[in-house]
């Protein structure tokens, strides 16, 4: 026998088992216990070889993106002296919670009494005035003074009103009584939120709006918002308007979601980064600023 005849016998005898292991095999339908979204996998075989079917399906894609946790600039104030003076006491700390128009502090102040002064002087003069124009409209009814007088008495009567006016203002925006006599006064958070920091201590000597350091900060953190910085490379993926979820390593269970708000328009040189802004509703007060979250941009 020739060794040509020789080798195709031997090859025909290795080929036949591997097309029999091949083809007695049927392939069996989808596995529902099978979790791989788009692929339908097949009993392995004795040879550790498994046989899958490919479907099409959807796979979402997103960026993630580093932030961290803002108060809102417009919900945040700075409660400055109304007037000079040495403060007497300061009843609020940092974290504590505090209503519209609760004291936050209380100085003593000679400014106060200055004040009421003021508009004791503006109605006594507002009074003396109104009598004086009383008078001249009768003498001038009866043709006892000429009509420059009178008009003249009209005048300062005017401006007695608004001298009093003026004065009675100071007193309401100061919140002070006009009947009283204390030096004291009390300055009011001007909005409910949370106090962030303290800046003032008793005893010390504060000036009036012109200082540059405030009393105490209060914002609120009934919403807050989410800050990131994209790429430039990535910009191109987010739009205003974008679905997003925010998560904080300080809550690993909890999502937060929410849309793009707003996308900067100017580039950090140094990062070569945008800006985008995410709004999350906050009312438990569990997002905190400074704190470090992971926005996902759907």
């Amino acid at each position: 026998m020739s060794l040509a005849r020789m080798l195709g016998r031997v090859g025909m005898a290795l080929v036949i088992p591997v097309v029999l292991g091949c083809s007695g095999r049927e392939a069996k339908g989808p596995d529902p216990a099978d979790p791989t979204p788009g692929v339908v996998a097949l009993p392995e075989d004795a040879r550790g070889v498994v046989t899958a079917v490919v479907r099409a399906a959807s796979v979402t894609d997103y960026l993630d993106v580093s932030g961290q946790i803002e108060a809102d600039p417009t919900k945040v104030v700075r409660v400055y002296a109304p007037v000079s003076g040495r403060l007497s006491s300061v009843s609020v700390r940092p974290a504590d919670a505090v209503r519209e128009g609760e004291p936050v502090a209380t100085l003593l102040s000679s400014d106060v009494a200055a004040a009421r002064a003021t508009f004791r002087q503006a109605e006594a003069d507002a009074r003396v005035k109104r009598q004086q124009m009383d008078r001249s409209r009768l003498l001038y009814q009866n043709d006892a003074i000429p009509l420059r007088d009178y008009q003249q008495a009209q005048a300062d009567d005017v401006s007695g009103a608004a001298g009093l006016e003026s004065a009675l203002e100071r007193i309401r925006l100061l919140g002070l009584d006009t009947a009283g006599v204390s030096d004291a006064i009390s300055v009011p958070a001007p909005r409910a939120g949370v106090v962030l920091d303290v800046d003032a201590a008793p005893g010390e000597f504060v000036k009036s709006l012109d200082n540059a350091t405030p009393l105490c900060t209060v914002a609120d953190l009934s919403t807050v918002w989410a800050v990131g910085d994209v790429y430039e490379s990535a910009l191109a993926g987010i739009e205003m308007g974008d679905p997003v979820e925010v998560s904080a390593a300080a809550y690993p269970a909890r999502r937060w979601t929410s849309r793009v708000a707003a996308v900067g328009d100017a580039i950090d040189t140094t990062s070569r980064t945008l800006k985008i802004r995410v709004v999350l509703e906050n009312e438990d007060r569990r997002l905190k600023p400074a704190m470090f979250v992971t926005i996902r941009v759907v």
